[in-house]
């Protein structure tokens, strides 16, 4: 395997943050994997978000912060409570609406988390 640590490995082409589009997409990748993996176990992260994202020097990623976390036992969803607090920008509108939680609003979170890692891609080309 490449050394990631050698700036040939990725593509020359960098991010508004100074990191490569390669390297973005690699992120975005892994923490899809990581989010089968707590499927795989029946677990509904419930705050898939950058902010929940390492990153070690080998530039791996691992999926942080279980606290909203939840076992899905017998059903495959997750009633919430009215009292909690929700992260509004990332939580599925049915997650917001029934406080209903799935493998599927963990996908939205995904999808906008993903959205992020691009963005900091994409928002040096469209200015």
């Amino acid at each position: 395997m490449k050394n990631p640590r050698n700036p040939e490995y990725f593509d020359k082409e960098e991010s508004e943050a100074g990191l490569p589009r390669k390297l973005l997409i690699s992120f975005a990748r892994q923490v899809a994997n990581g989010m089968v993996y707590l499927s795989d176990k029946r677990l509904v992260h419930r705050d898939v978000a950058t902010r929940n994202c390492l990153v070690n020097a080998l530039m791996q990623v691992k999926i942080s912060d279980f606290g909203m976390a939840r076992y899905l036992e017998d059903e495959d969803y997750f009633i919430g409570s009215k009292d909690e607090r929700l992260p509004v920008r990332w939580t599925a509108p049915e997650s917001l609406w029934y406080y209903k939680f799935t493998v599927l609003s963990d996908v939205w979170s995904f999808g906008f988390s993903s959205g992020s890692f691009l963005a900091m891609q994409n928002s040096r080309t469209s200015g």
